[in-house]
């Protein structure tokens, strides 16, 4: 499956839709935890905010990854 071929479901399925994931301490825990891939979960959140609106946590979440996303190209630990 490519990206492009996404839509809501595909990534609410992907994400665990019967738990609330769109928490700062889940995205948290994706980024320092797991090491998980930032534009990827940066796409996850935009595709969120297109199809189903903004909302305090995400703005707050999409603000974390943005700052992360920063700091690792200026190679900060």
């Amino acid at each position: 499956m490519k990206w492009e071929e996404t839509d809501e479901r595909t990534v609410m399925h992907m994400m665990g839709y019967a738990d609330n994931i769109w928490t700062i301490s889940k995205f948290r825990e994706a980024v320092v935890e797991y090491n998980l891939d930032i534009p990827t979960l940066q796409y996850l959140i935009d595709t969120y905010i297109q199809l189903w609106g903004s909302h305090e946590e995400v703005e707050t979440i999409r603000d974390y990854l943005n700052f992360m996303q920063s700091r690792e190209k200026l190679g900060v630990d």
